[in-house]
């Protein structure tokens, strides 16, 4: 048997024989979604050859890429840093594109397309500043016969930014120091009071 893709290199295999006039070949059929050209050639034991003229078979793409979240995506952010997601897309023939899809509580879908290296796309999202927010995210993979995939839906809490926390730490610290020190300043002062 003779088969090839498209324009592509031919191959030559041998057919196994099953029983009687009956011969098989397996062919497993590559990523692509070229057409599959097939010949068979037979011989008889005499060494007179024949073959047949060129079957076809169209070659349907229909398994979906699959995705593997490569960062763990966390559940709690917060508000104004940026979130990396990094993701693997593979697929049978050939992936098209990778996408997130992400909101923030009940607000407008936004779409970001991920940068490819290799079998990796990644991109990064700046969190909303603020408090009690939830970012959802949704990542996507299509392949080039249409086929699309979707992750889960991701719930991130956003909260306060940490500079926020900061401050109001400082803040706190700095009222229990002045409070301390007056606090002593009146202690100081009743104790000369007493001595007087």
């Amino acid at each position: 048997m003779e088969y090839w893709y498209g324009e592509g290199e031919h191959v030559n295999g041998s057919m196994t024989h099953i029983s009687g006039d009956l011969w098989e070949e397996i062919i497993r059929v590559e990523n692509t979604t070229e057409i599959l050209y097939y010949v068979i050639h037979s011989v008889d034991s005499s060494g007179n050859w024949v073959c047949s003229s060129p079957r076809t078979i169209t070659v349907h793409d229909n398994d979906p890429p699959l995705i593997t979240i490569i960062k763990r995506i966390p559940s709690v952010v917060r508000g104004g840093d940026e979130i990396s997601l990094k993701v693997e897309a593979q697929d049978n023939v050939c992936v098209k594109r990778v996408w997130v899809e992400y909101w923030y509580d009940d607000g407008p879908h936004k779409n970001t397309t991920l940068e490819e290296s290799g079998s990796y796309y990644s991109t990064k999202i700046r969190t909303p500043k603020g408090d009690g927010k939830h970012l959802h995210i949704i990542i996507y993979a299509e392949d080039t016969g249409g086929n699309v995939v979707s992750s889960s839906e991701y719930d991130l809490e956003v909260r306060g930014s940490i500079l926020v926390y900061i401050g109001i730490a400082g803040l706190l610290i700095v009222s229990l120091l002045l409070v301390f020190i007056l606090f002593r300043k009146v202690m100081i002062k009743r104790k000369s009071h007493e001595e007087e």
